[in-house]
């Protein structure tokens, strides 16, 4: 690791140092210097101080202080903006060879409208300008041990942002939706951009089977180095990204150094992984005499079995997890530090960061390492530039799970009442399980530049262009002879899957910021965008693999080999025009088209139109100025953005095959595409309307949003008939998505004292979405575990349940369900929804006597079914679950597990899956000032923190949000998947 921090520091040495000369002062500007304090005149640390309408500003550092260099002369509006205060302005007039003084006083504030945020261009926006919502994530406030990858610190954490955390297997990934799921088809995962270049963010980012799980490149970020986090919920807020941005956009601001002497951070985290969950007995009736098990279940003792009579004598219980329990305590461990500093006209940042985490398998671990070198320079009075480079590489092993014959923990849960020589599991015992070795090696570099050039003072341009090259190497191997269930395990076998995934940006804008008139100021901007997704890979595979060796030579026989190559590009013009009234009210609207590869030839270019109005009334003279409302601004935006089609969707394309000519095998080919010439993208048009309210001086603060979205032209499989001798189906513009739903934010400081501050947020969203149509003459999807769980119906939620209802009544009162005493319906039914409708989370902060920070998380899902699969199979296939057997068993279950061993429903196990959970609690002490003194630090600090602490909830599986397909866009089932574990860390933090 130190190896590879000093190689980031050289890098950044070899930009700055001639930067470095290139940007020093120039005598025929001046400077812009200050300090920047707070209400009770301490520093803070971090806000930005920039020239109005320019991009020339800087960062204040640990005293506050900031200075603005190579500022040509004239008289300037100096705006001061930090997440958390109220922003401040003053005019400052500059002379040439002098240093102007401009320092600032900033209040505390839960509403922050002069907040800046990052467009798609490249510029620095103030929310107040922008009429759509968008969610920005104060990093710095969560306690980073709490949170241990990137998907986690989203979750819960802005409204309308849907995360389902899954499971608990180490590196395994999350599903994340935003205001919903627009598409039947393709991707639902949101846009990822890190310093302005689009970076890969799959969500099914693995190649081999393990049951269920994948993997996710958005975990690949590294949390700590987030300067800014603003996340664009739809496409009222993305237009301007074009054909990618229907999902919402997470868009990422790496750190930056500032202008002072260098100031190093470190921090060591450590902790434990445990599973806190009770797993069921496995349980089976015998009868003495006979000496053996039989198949009679409780309902046999009052009324014969309509499959014929049996008799027992004796129900017996087993546990294979206790016999031989498979888990051990995991462990986390993370280890960072960052420097950053610099002069006036260069400032860098450079960190590294380590962890290693064992999961509760022991073929369960991550091993991951983040380098980041960022360096800022001003390179002359008019350009500034800056350099951002980030490398990541990591080991990751996981466990076979989930729908999976060679499952830990399916083998448990499917296996026998009694113990035997597997210690009852299902096909092996796990010591045997564990030779096959399961991994993904990655290998990642992110790099950027981003050129600011102001010829004028009224101009400037804008550049972004970057490049993210993902190494993915995805590999499994079980040697000879270690699991001999059948032939292909024994002989053992090799995959070896490697993958290269390039992605390309190039922007490039220019804006025109002119005062019409003294009230009246407009904003041009005009641009292009170019961006290409490349994916080359080759996949080889090999059985009877030699004993002793571990790679592709090894295999003699099966061998199989593929290869793929896959080029999208897209090239987007995009305009916009802001108007502006006494900084007060301003409206904007924006032009984007679009030209992809993906679409098709017939099909040219497609526009993106988006208009928005933002109006802080509470600027007025006439808006009453009282206590109750401090500040009001309402905004209301429309925008339309797109999803591009599958890179081979709208072609027609064929696959190899072997044919015999004359007794000689020789090579051809059959259609295995016929896509449509008009193909075109998936389009969302969003609607959205809502308000920012500022209470008590601004020291609470309420947001709404009401959105209505469509999606039109969405692609959907339609079948064509087999008497046409190609293919069976291909994807058509055909279909139609609606969501719409509200959205609330309400932060506030409801104590503010001396030794005690209390700081709350509660999110809360509603969401409904519905298919509208699939097309004419287009039969329901159906589809999910099992085969026909879920449905694709026009006028119900996309990915809807259907299945047979099952229903019951004790009508002798004797608490069993016998035969007669429950009913299955004739046909399957409406039962469910597998999205949340609604989601609550309530965070809550307390400062005490500045030394003890106390944090915590509770977050609510809720509105949503998930289809218990583990219990269905345990009742209806092996039929070793309680409910079949043992007397006090909830009704409800036994009824659900007679109508799936006895009719083949599983009605029963789709069940409401609303819950609390207690995500996160931390603990942080701060050492007095003479304390990190004396440890001769500048700051220092130790957290202990927990995670997944509780649950409450009445659905009966292991966890309401387990995923065993993550990278399912709409599967959703609990089938045998490892709940989430709970974690306990602590952490220690020091600054020097």
């Amino acid at each position: 690791m130190i190896r590879q921090l000093k190689g980031l520091a050289l890098v950044a040495l070899a930009f700055a140092a001639p930067i470095s000369a290139a940007g020093a002062q120039d005598s025929n500007s001046g400077i812009i210097a200050g300090r920047v304090t707070g209400s009770e005149a301490q520093p803070i640390v971090g806000a930005q101080v920039y020239l109005v309408s320019t991009q020339n500003g800087a960062r204040t550092d640990d005293e506050g202080r900031y200075r603005i260099v190579n500022v040509a002369p004239g008289t300037y509006q100096v705006r001061a903006t930090r997440i958390g205060y109220e922003a401040a302005a003053q005019t400052v007039a500059v002379v040439a060879g002098q240093t102007a003084t401009a320092d600032f006083t900033m209040n505390t504030a839960s509403i922050t409208l002069d907040a800046v945020i990052t467009t798609a261009t490249g510029e620095q926006q103030r929310k107040r300008e922008s009429g759509n919502s968008v969610a920005t994530i104060s990093v710095a406030d969560i306690p980073h041990s709490a949170t241990p990858n990137m998907a986690s610190l989203l979750n819960a954490r802005a409204p309308g942002v849907t995360v389902i955390q899954a499971g608990g297997t180490t590196g395994s990934s999350q599903r994340i939706r935003i205001r919903g799921a627009n598409s039947v088809n393709l991707s639902n995962e949101p846009l990822l951009i890190i310093d302005g270049v689009r970076v890969n963010n799959s969500a099914n980012s693995f190649s081999i089977g393990v049951g269920g799980q994948s993997t996710s490149r958005l975990n690949d970020v590294n949390f700590e180095d987030i300067e800014n986090l603003e996340i664009l919920k739809g496409p009222a807020a993305s237009a301007l990204y074009g054909t990618a941005a229907a999902n919402g956009v997470i868009q990422i601001t790496t750190k930056r150094g500032r202008a002072g002497k260098t100031r190093f951070n470190t921090y060591v985290e450590q902790g434990t992984l445990t599973d806190p969950t009770d797993y069921p007995f496995n349980y089976g009736n015998f009868n003495r005499q006979y000496g053996g098990a039989v198949s009679c279940f409780l309902a046999d003792q009052y009324v014969p079995n309509p499959l014929g009579g049996c008799s027992s004598d004796s129900v017996a219980k087993y546990s294979p997890i206790k016999a031989a329990n498979p888990f051990r305590k995991g462990y986390h461990q993370r280890y960072g530090a960052s420097a950053g500093g610099g002069s006036d006209a260069v400032q860098y940042f450079l960190s590294g960061d380590l962890e290693m985490e064992d999961g509760v398998y022991r073929n369960n671990g991550l091993s991951q390492l983040n380098l980041r070198s960022n360096v800022n320079a001003s390179l002359r009075p008019d350009l500034n530039t800056g350099v951002t480079i980030g490398y990541v590489t990591s080991d990751l092993q996981l466990p076979q799970n989930d729908n999976n014959n060679l499952g830990i923990l399916g083998g448990a849960l499917l296996g026998s009442a009694v113990s035997n020589s597997r210690f009852g599991y299902f096909t092996r015992a796990p010591d045997s399980l564990y030779f096959l070795r399961v991994g993904q090696g990655i290998e990642r570099f992110t790099i950027g530049t981003n050129p600011v050039y102001n010829p004028l003072s009224w101009l400037r341009f804008n550049g972004t262009f970057g490049y993210d090259v993902l190494n993915r190497d995805d590999k499994q191997v079980l040697p000879p002879n270690r699991i001999t269930n059948n032939t292909n395990n024994r002989i053992g076998y090799r995959t070896r899957n490697k993958y290269q995934i390039f992605n390309y940006t190039a922007n490039l804008s220019g804006t025109a910021t002119r005062s019409i008139t003294s009230d009246f100021v407009s904003t041009s901007t005009v641009g292009a965008q170019f961006q290409r997704d490349n994916l080359t890979s080759v996949q080889a595979f090999g059985r009877n693999l030699l004993a002793g060796t571990g790679s592709l030579a090894g295999v003699t026989s099966n061998f199989a080999v593929a290869e793929d190559n896959i080029d999208t590009r897209t090239l987007g013009f995009l305009v916009s025009e802001q108007i502006g009234f006494r900084d007060r009210l301003f409206l904007t609207g924006t032009l984007r088209g679009d030209r992809n590869s993906s679409f098709g030839k017939d099909f040219g270019f497609v526009n993106y139109p988006s208009a928005s109005l933002s109006y802080v009334i509470s600027d007025e003279p006439f808006f009453p100025k009282t206590d109750w409302v401090s500040s009001l601004r309402l905004r209301s935006a429309y925008g339309q953005s797109g999803v591009q089609p599958g890179s081979r969707d709208a072609v027609v394309y064929y696959n190899p095959v072997a044919v015999a000519v004359n007794g000689t095998e020789t090579a051809g080919f059959t259609i295995a595409g016929l896509g449509r010439k008009d193909l075109k993208p998936e389009v969302s048009a969003e609607f959205e309307a809502g308000f920012e309210a500022g209470f008590a001086g601004d020291r609470a603060s309420l947001e709404a949003t009401y959105y209505n979205k469509k999606s039109r032209d969405a692609l959907i499989l339609r079948n064509l008939p087999p008497s046409a001798g190609t293919v069976l189906s291909r994807y058509e513009n055909i279909g139609s998505v609606q969501n719409k739903g509200l959205e609330l934010a309400l932060n506030g400081s409801p104590v503010r004292m001396e030794n005690l501050t209390w700081d709350a947020t509660i999110n809360a969203s509603w969401n409904q979405n519905k298919l509208l149509k699939l097309g004419a003459g287009v039969d329901p999807i159906i589809f999910g575990l099992g085969g026909d769980t879920q449905k694709h119906i026009a006028g119900k939620p996309l990915g809807s349940y259907y299945q047979r209802p099952v229903s019951y009544n004790d009508a002798n009162k004797n608490g069993v369900i016998e035969y007669d005493e429950y009913t299955v319906g004739d046909s399957a039914v409406y039962l469910g929804n597998p999205l949340p409708k609604r989601e609550i989370s309530f965070n809550t902060t307390f400062l005490v006597y500045k030394f003890v920070k106390l944090y915590a998380l509770v977050d609510h899902k809720g509105g949503f079914f998930n289809y218990n699969a583990t219990e269905d199979f345990r009742c209806g296939t092996v039929v070793n679950c309680e409910a079949l057997y043992v007397p006090g068993t909830p009704l409800r279950k036994q009824a659900a597990a007679l109508a799936d061993a006895i009719d083949g429903t599983v009605g029963g196990y789709i069940e409401k899956a609303d819950f609390v959970k207690l995500r996160e609690v931390a603990i942080t002490f701060l050492a007095p000032a003479d304390w990190a003194r004396r440890a001769r630090t500048r700051d220092l600090s130790l957290t202990f923190s927990g995670r997944n602490l509780h649950t409450w909830t009445r659905y009966s599986g292991f966890d309401p949000e387990i995923l065993s397909a993550t990278a399912g866009n709409f599967s959703q089932s609990d089938f045998l998947s490892q709940p989430p574990l709970r974690y306990y860390t602590v952490r220690v933090n020091a600054n020097f």
